[in-house]
């Protein structure tokens, strides 16, 4: 395998780090603005129901805005230089990037949009390529209606029961992301494939590929889950908050890289009374002690 450039290796991580965030904040906005259906359904409901949940609401709608203002300033720089690094370099090796990467980038762009008013120039250009290149290669759908329905599945096999698989499978659970986990009986083959101490392997549809308990690639995943409801938005938004940023190299980044992978620096989350592993050949975990508090 060639030698990645430390420099470049950084950027890759940056540059996928505020493609996460980006994606979390379209998803947000896009569940907290709610939809028209979904409110003539709760207008049947009692009134002082509907008042509690439009109070709800309105309150989560004016957390995120208070977190967006207070880290605009960081936000806007993270995002300029992930287009700067991916979409806007020289060349044309941004084309080689995965549909998801695409998705992510016109993310980023959307972001930035109304908020940066200095870097309007590169908005327009960065996603009048974008829109370009993905009506060559999907020219019966819209970039923008599909960077909407971009979401995460994860695949997890494994040999036995461990701490390490609980915590993982306890991560994903909390935060809502669906998983499909399969147990394998032949250890020996499958230590072969991923390494003489692994009892499990992850496989996160947007995010990639690990082997055992990794914090920072679950935070990844996590990050590209789409959100379900008024709590999961309250959930996630307080996710975004007791994490922070990522740290960024700024506008002036010029890396490449097609494939970026993520390393968050955040805390952890465990739930450590999560009921064991349920041993059945084929589950999901989101069924799986599904909503378990």
């Amino acid at each position: 395998m060639a030698q990645t450039d430390p420099e470049d290796g950084f950027d890759q991580i940056m540059v996928q780090s505020w493609n996460s965030v980006a994606q979390q904040l379209r998803t947000l906005h896009n569940e907290l603005s709610g939809d028209r259906a979904r409110r003539r359904e709760r207008a049947e409901r009692a009134v002082q129901n509907e008042r509690y949940e439009q109070t709800r609401r309105q309150q989560q709608s004016i957390r995120l805005e208070q977190w967006e203002m207070d880290n605009r300033e960081r936000l806007n720089k993270g995002f300029e230089s992930t287009l700067n690094a991916t979409v806007l370099a020289d060349g044309d090796g941004w084309r080689k990037m995965r549909d998801s990467s695409l998705l992510q980038g016109w993310m980023v762009a959307d972001q930035l949009e109304g908020n940066d008013p200095g870097y309007r120039r590169q908005i327009i250009e960065a996603k009048a390529r974008l829109k370009d290149e993905w009506s060559k290669r999907h020219p019966e759908t819209h970039i923008d209606a599909a960077a909407d329905q971009l979401t995460n599945h994860v695949n997890i096999t494994y040999t036995d029961q461990s701490p390490a698989l609980q915590a993982t499978l306890n991560a994903f659970n909390t935060a809502g992301v669906p998983v499909d986990l399969q147990r394998v009986e032949d250890t020996q083959a499958f230590q072969a494939a991923h390494g003489d101490d692994a009892t499990f392997f992850v496989d996160s549809r947007l995010t990639g590929q690990w082997t055992g308990y990794d914090h920072d690639r679950i935070v990844e995943a996590v990050m590209c889950a789409p959100v379900n409801g008024v709590d999961d938005a309250a959930s996630r938004i307080s996710f975004l908050k007791d994490q922070g940023l990522p740290e960024s190299s700024h506008a002036d980044n010029k890396a490449t890289g097609d494939e970026p992978s993520t390393i968050s620096e955040v805390e952890r989350t465990e739930n450590a009374d999560a009921a064991p592993i349920v041993e059945t050949p084929h589950t999901r975990a989101g069924a799986y002690e599904a909503r378990r508090r």
